[in-house]
């Protein structure tokens, strides 16, 4: 297998393709270097974006852990208290937290049996039940207070139990938008953003608020996907269209995630890659441009003016057929001296061959020319043999084979006049055996009318279709009633049918005298056109009807028998 197949064909693309692998390995080191640069900035980059990512999810996990604890002290503290107990528990409990907005005891189908604020209703967490269902363990529920709102809540429950029965469920609600304000301190020192993210793929805080979180979120990144990662950086295009690193931590248990933001050109990771090979591409131009100079002086410039060279001898052009090239390397040259000697020999050649068939040609016609002198010859002492006879039946007898030697005679005629010898328009054939045979018919009364297409066929086709047109014509003038004072038609038609198959149509358009018992001469005629037809590989159809007399062939043409030229219609 060619190792060099895969390349485009033309000698300048190889060359480049070859002069590219040879540069390649200095390119490689080249981007090689730079990319372990590249890597080691961006590296630090992504450590330091989740470095900041987790400090602050920490913030939050671990003031989450503390009110983990707390709703599971005061779910075991008001288990056992009466209603204003309860509130003042929980009242005390709120009020020594910052963050926390609200806590209640509620039974079994939601309704508040105690709250902080000593209401029955909770307006800053209301929270379906089917949010946190009843279950015996703790949950954590992170949402927004509405879908316009920019606040968002972190909802604690933990089942308060006695004896091993389920009696309610203590929720504390805090307040996570204190996320949001540690995350504008670090992103403006740093160009980060800071955005909270739930399981749903939901923006539940940002650090340039909820409504623009968008701009700074992974554009193609499902949120959702974040489900199950703990730690995590990459790079993605943004929702403003630009390239940014972004960093994820786990805030609540896969519950609550932190999601840091930063541009990806900012800080060390603003490093052009494509510095460092700008030095090994522009090498790979100027050898590329060098060895393309080269090869177009030395080698291409003389493979197309040998190619132009080549094209015109195939075209047969012979009048400059010395090539000359200028200033060639010894390899062209050789090549060029090689061509001429071709070009020599073959020119002598070809001018042997063409004379050989010119003389050959000449000899052919010249047989041609003594076959139908010779046939016309005979025909000619037919003519004085008849006219020194004095039988009728001897005469008809010699007119009917002077006839048929001028059938035969018209053929090598033809053969001899035509330019391809091979082949013979059956039209004019025919319409030669119908000049010859309708003379006989020249007295007013029958009229000989012909419609022929031109075809051509080989002589072996061509013979037999003569001779049947010769025998035949003078049987459809016969049952013709030439004594009739008024004119009959007899016609000869010729085409091509549908199937391909020369159809020959001889027609006497006179139905009387069909009825007589046909004589020895017409029963002849009838054998030849017979064996004629036989072997044209054809069957002889012959019809007598009121209409008049047909005789009808059709055979398939042999398909060599084409002209490279059209041919006319008679």
């Amino acid at each position: 297998m060619d190792v060099f197949s895969f390349l485009p064909k033309s000698l300048a693309w190889r060359i480049a393709m070859l002069m590219s692998l040879a540069m390649l390995p200095l390119g490689l080191i080249s981007v090689y270097q730079t990319q372990v640069v590249v890597d080691e900035a961006q590296a630090l980059t992504r450590a330091a974006l989740l470095s900041e990512t987790v400090d602050v999810a920490a913030k939050e996990r671990e003031f989450n852990r503390e009110l983990r604890g707390a709703a599971k002290a005061l779910a075991a503290a008001v288990r056992n208290t009466d209603q204003d107990t309860c509130r003042g528990l929980l009242r005390d409990y709120v009020a020594s937290q910052d963050r926390i907005m609200i806590a209640r005891y509620i039974d079994l189908n939601g309704a508040t049996i105690c709250s902080s604020t000593g209401t029955g209703g909770d307006q800053y967490a209301p929270v379906p039940t089917e949010e946190l269902p009843n279950q015996t363990m703790q949950r954590v529920l992170v949402t927004r207070l509405d879908t316009d709102s920019e606040e968002a809540v972190l909802v604690t429950q933990h089942p308060v139990e006695r004896d091993g029965t389920l009696l309610g469920y203590l929720r504390i609600t805090d307040p996570i938008d204190v996320i949001g304000m540690v995350s504008r301190e670090s992103a403006v020192l740093s160009d980060m953003k800071f955005m909270t993210v739930n399981t749903r793929g939901e923006v539940i805080s940002a650090s340039e608020g909820v409504k623009n979180a968008s701009l700074y979120m992974p554009r193609d990144f499902p949120l959702r996907s974040l489900d199950g990662q703990s730690r995590l950086t990459f790079q993605a295009e943004a929702g403003d269209g630009k390239q940014r690193l972004f960093a994820v931590s786990s805030v609540l248990e896969d519950n609550l995630f932190m999601v840091g933001s930063k541009p990806i050109n900012s800080g060390a990771g603003n490093v052009f890659p494509g510095s460092a090979v700008i030095f090994p591409i522009l090498m790979w131009m100027a050898a590329v441009f060098v060895a393309f100079f080269g090869l177009q002086r030395l080698v291409v410039r003389h493979i197309r003016k040998l190619r132009s060279a080549m094209r015109q001898f195939a075209l047969g052009d012979r009048q400059e057929i010395e090539l000359q090239l200028e200033d060639p390397p010894e390899e062209f040259e050789e090549a060029q001296r090689a061509f001429n000697r071709m070009a020599l020999i073959i020119a002598d050649a070809e001018d042997r061959q063409t004379q050989n068939l010119r003389e050959k040609e000449v000899l052919l016609r010249e047989i041609h020319h003594r076959v139908n002198n010779n046939l016309q010859l005979i025909a000619s002492i037919m003519n004085m043999q008849a006219r020194q006879t004095t039988s009728k039946e001897a005469k008809d007898m010699l007119a009917s084979l002077q006839r048929r030697v001028r059938g035969m005679a018209m053929m090598h005629r033809t053969l001899q006049t035509t330019q391809d010898m091979t082949t013979i328009d059956a039209a004019e054939l025919v319409q030669a055996a119908v000049d010859d045979v309708s003379k006989s018919a020249r007295d007013g009364v029958v009229e000989v009318e012909s419609s022929l297409e031109s075809v051509p066929l080989f002589p072996d086709q061509a013979m037999p279709l003569s001779m049947f047109v010769a025998e035949a014509l003078p049987n459809a003038l016969i049952n013709a009633s030439t004594g009739r004072a008024h004119t009959f038609n007899v016609s000869v038609t010729m085409h091509e049918d549908e199937t391909g198959k020369i159809r020959l149509v001889v027609k006497n358009t006179d139905g009387e005298g069909n009825d007589r018992e046909p004589t020895a001469d017409e029963n002849l005629r009838r054998s030849l056109m017979a064996a004629f037809a036989n072997q044209l590989n054809s069957e002889l159809s012959i019809e007598f009807d009121d209409s008049g007399y047909v005789i009808e062939i059709a055979f398939p043409r042999r398909a060599e028998a084409l002209p490279e030229h059209g041919l006319s219609r008679r």
